[in-house]
């Protein structure tokens, strides 16, 4: 866990201390540090990362060149080309009888290499090639440190490393379960985002719910990364005014550092580290948003962890009549948090400007 808290670290430094405006978008600076340190863990990472992007690209590439897509559809596109490659490797490594370790960064992350095709295609003809070469440099330079390092402290050659994914507990059928939560809450945050106008969290709400069936250690590390990241970004911004890569990187930099403080003092090292990250992205992220708005996005957010809490408890068996009486009124009231909140929504549709820069940012 210390490699992968180290590598998380640098890589995010990096990014602050590198990223230009026009490298791409706010919201990708923290995929590639949070990759390679998940790497250091599940060394697959990186290559099921690479394979996705190079599918998405190649996808992207011909629908642009023969139809006249553009916009959301054309991310839908690459968000599900590039979901091909992970979910494929788990599906695969799961009917083999040994699925990688950490799956529901695999079942969630499955849009991170679409998103990053997408970024890609997006800036201009000369720069992408620069910006994919050092995007695929950077991650195969600290994915390889952290593993050089974690056997050079573990005494084991690299090879040996490479192949000592623990894997996951979980069998076939609980992992089906999981993919199905999963997947159906990425699609359905996506589509609020993009009809409403609304930085609902397709990747970290999921990924924290899913934490949150073994305690409480991993929200309680998001809900004090989010507290730290809006008091330094309403401190901090003002007057250094950051361009958004380096904004974002800055804060998932904070954020990172509570989660390895969070791990340090007994919570899930990995979890913690990227629950944190990604509470430091939603939080800028959320500065976006005032008002109604911002209640609507909390909200939802909120009616959502419970509603994946709920259903993968429910899913593993979880016994006891409180916890079940329990479950159910928070599923009722997350249900109609969700209805009175997009029942209001549709009758305010935003106008056509609002959701077009709602559809640019990616919200993770």
């Amino acid at each position: 866990m210390i490699v992968a808290a180290l590598i998380a670290l640098l890589g995010l430094a990096i990014v602050a201390v590198s990223a230009r405006p026009g490298d791409g978008r706010a919201e990708t600076a923290i995929a590639v540090p949070l990759v390679a340190a998940v790497a250091v863990l599940v060394p697959v990472a990186a290559a099921v990362l690479l394979a996705g992007a190079a599918l998405a690209y190649g996808v992207l590439a011909v629908v642009t060149s023969r139809t006249l897509l553009y916009g959301r559809r054309l991310r839908a596109i690459a968000a599900v080309a590039g979901a091909v490659v992970p979910l494929g490797a788990l599906a695969a490594n799961t009917a083999l009888g040994s699925p990688p370790g950490y799956p529901e960064l695999l079942i969630v992350g499955a849009v991170v290499p679409g998103v990053l095709a997408d970024d890609v295609r997006r800036q201009p003809r000369d720069r992408r090639g620069p910006i994919a070469i050092g995007g695929i440099a950077t991650l195969l330079a600290l994915a390889l440190s952290g593993l050089v390092l974690r056997g050079s402290l573990a005494g084991a050659e690299l090879s040996s490393i490479v192949d000592a994914d623990a894997g996951s507990t979980l069998g076939a059928g609980s992992l089906a379960v999981l993919g199905g939560v999963l997947l159906l809450a990425v699609v359905t945050a996506t589509l609020l985002r993009w009809r409403y106008a609304i930085g609902v969290g397709p990747i970290s709400i999921p990924l924290v719910a899913v934490w949150s069936i073994d305690g409480v250690a991993v929200p309680v590390t998001y809900l004090l990364a989010a507290l730290a990241s809006t008091i330094a970004i309403a401190a901090v911004q003002p007057r250094l005014c950051l361009p958004g890569r380096q904004l974002s990187a800055t804060v998932g930099l904070l954020g990172a550092t509570v989660g390895v403080i969070a791990a340090l003092a007994g919570a899930p090292g990995l979890p913690a580290i990227l629950a944190g990250t990604f509470a430091a992205e939603d939080a800028r992220l959320l500065r976006h948003h005032a008002g109604a708005d911002l209640l609507d996005a909390v909200a939802l957010d909120g009616a959502g962890y419970v509603l994946v809490v709920v259903a993968l408890f429910a899913a593993a068996g979880g016994a006891g009549v409180l916890p079940g009486v329990l479950g159910g009124v928070g599923a009722v009231l997350a249900i109609v948090t969700i209805g009175t909140v997009l029942a209001r929504r549709e009758r305010e549709r935003p106008v056509e400007e609002r959701l077009r820069a709602a559809e640019g940012r990616w919200v993770p």
